[in-house]
């Protein structure tokens, strides 16, 4: 297998820490796979949410709750609105992460599209 994995240029390193005393080094790969699998399933949250908000005439209102949320030790707001973000970067990942069922929540109980926040009816 080497043989094969030299012919195409691949080279052989030495990890820090496949060298620490309970380190299994199969196990160290398992943290990132986590953590795809979690960045995949936010990110379906995230569009299906969309989708859901954009189909019962609420996705202004879910814009202007989120924008509207303070920071907070463990949420940093985007600085654009939900909507209008292609790419999310793992800080807004994890903040979302944080407050779309409670955005969510809220929008979903608004009667219409408001272009000012009011309390939900």
């Amino acid at each position: 297998m080497s043989n094969r994995l030299a012919q195409v240029d691949v080279k052989p390193i030495q990890n820090t820490l496949w060298s620490l005393p309970s380190v299994h080094q199969p196990a160290i790969v398992g943290a990132d796979i986590l953590h795809n699998i979690l960045l995949e399933v936010q990110k379906n949250m995230i569009e299906w949410v969309q989708g859901f908000l954009g189909t019962h005439k609420r996705l202004a209102v879910f814009d202007k709750i989120c924008s509207s949320l303070p920071p907070y030790p463990v949420f940093t707001p985007p600085k654009k609105q939900y909507c209008q973000i292609t790419m999310w970067s793992d800080t807004e990942m994890r903040g979302v992460g944080r407050v779309i069922i409670p955005c969510f929540t809220a929008a979903m109980h608004r009667e219409k599209n408001a272009s000012r926040l009011s309390p939900a009816a």
